[in-house]
């Protein structure tokens, strides 16, 4: 196919674009065996990881199995009723390579789902970006690896965490180490601090140390001076008003939307 003008490929019931090979033009012309059996190993791959990071409490509710579920129902669509000539029950594009696929634009690539929008890699998953790797969910953003362990490095400028309207919380089966030049502990209203119910306590009413054991103190001298402070600064957080919460709220008769 080749043309200086447009060109256009139009398939009402269903399109297959595929270098997998029929000898002798042997089976039904919609035959996409190999494509599903490789559809079906990634079902298998994002069901074990789904199922995986549910047991880990990694993800809320259903989000992952929705999304595992709609790779359900398209290999279904693909495999068809079995029947001959039964496969591609719904209008599907299926690309399917015997090597790779490569697309490339020297201008922009948009890639847009109505629905859910899933990739699955037998081995790793790259991604690459010249500039920034933005990400943006309406609602949440959660990752879970199995074995292995994550590292989030920056090796310029500040690494920033922020729950704007929520708590932040950082637990471990073992240790947690915070390692620096300087650390700050700031709190408006109470820190707390608790070692096996031995504990200190620090707000505005004072100081507060308790423990069941002994309390051992070595210093080359000890002042005991006059009362003082130092303000607590704490950055502000933006407000902004929920538009999800608006339209919800406007579907319920509610006058008043959140404000995040």
């Amino acid at each position: 196919l080749r043309t200086d003008g447009h060109g256009a490929l139009r398939a009402a019931m269903g399109l297959i674009l595929t270098t997998h090979a029929r000898e002798a033009a042997t089976g039904g012309m919609k035959d996409v065996q190999e494509a599903l059996e490789a559809l079906q190993n990634a079902l298998r791959q994002s069901e074990s990881l789904a199922d995986a990071a549910g047991q880990h409490l990694a993800h809320d509710g259903d989000d992952q199995q929705s999304a595992v579920q709609a790779i359900r129902l398209q290999n279904d669509d693909l495999a068809g009723d079995g029947a001959a000539l039964g496969e591609m029950s719904r209008p599907h594009v299926l690309l399917a390579s015997t090597a790779g696929v490569q697309t490339t634009a020297r201008g922009d690539t948009h890639q847009a789902s109505g629905g859910h929008h899933i990739i699955t890699a037998g081995a790793h998953a790259s991604t690459v970006a010249g500039k920034s790797f933005l990400v943006s969910a309406a609602e949440a953003v959660r990752l879970f690896a199995r074995n292995a362990g994550m590292r989030f490095f920056a090796a310029r400028g500040d690494v920033q965490v922020q729950a704007q309207a929520g708590n932040v919380e950082l637990r471990a089966r073992k240790t947690i180490r915070l390692q620096a030049k300087v650390i700050e502990l700031q709190a408006e209203h109470l820190v707390l601090i608790n070692g096996a119910g031995s504990h200190q306590r620090l707000d505005a009413a004072g100081i507060l140390h308790g423990t069941d054991g002994g309390w051992t103190v070595h210093a080359a001298t000890k002042v005991f001076a006059g009362p003082k402070s130092l303000p607590v600064q704490l950055p502000p957080f933006p407000q902004s008003v929920c538009k999800d919460c608006m339209v919800k709220a406007a579907l319920q008769g509610s006058p008043l939307a959140q404000i995040r």
